[in-house]
């Protein structure tokens, strides 16, 4: 446990450089606040396909119990969520930036709920979507004459 004690190395010992907490001697061998759980490791296409897949058949059912319409049905859905947000966005519904940010931190889990979807979906039909996204991407980017390229 020693390691998630203050750290008194920074600001000539007199706060603590994770917490800010002000050294007393009582303080010195409390754990500190400030520490954090690591970070989760990234986000990759990967990652989600095997995590998304393992919840669905999990907490909901089987991959397969559905069609893929369903599936790219659902992901519309979401996809509608997503633009009623941005709809009340540009007409003036959210009139301050209090709830313009809530409105933003909504739009953020409806366009999640879109790609989650989007993988459930190219999951039942056995589409790599990293490699699918990378294509696709190139692809445009050759029409629009673009040498960025993934």
């Amino acid at each position: 446990m020693s390691t998630l004690r203050h750290d008194w190395t920074a600001s000539n010992q007199t706060e603590c450089y994770r917490c800010g907490t002000a050294w007393r001697p009582e303080v010195d061998n409390e754990q500190c606040s400030g520490w954090k759980a690591p970070p989760p490791p990234p986000l990759t296409f990967e990652r989600l396909r095997a995590v998304n897949v393992l919840r669905c058949e999990d907490a909901f059912h089987k991959l397969n119990a559905w069609l893929p319409e369903q599936w790219t049905n659902a992901m519309a859905g979401e996809t509608g969520e997503a633009c009623n947000i941005t709809k009340k966005m540009g007409r003036g519904d959210y009139p301050d930036e209090y709830s313009m940010a809530d409105a933003t931190r909504e739009l953020a889990k409806e366009l999640a709920d879109v790609v989650i979807y989007a993988d459930l979906a190219a999951a039942r039909l056995g589409i790599d979507l990293g490699e699918a996204v990378r294509q696709k991407f190139n692809e445009v980017s050759d029409r629009r004459k673009s040498k960025i390229k993934l």
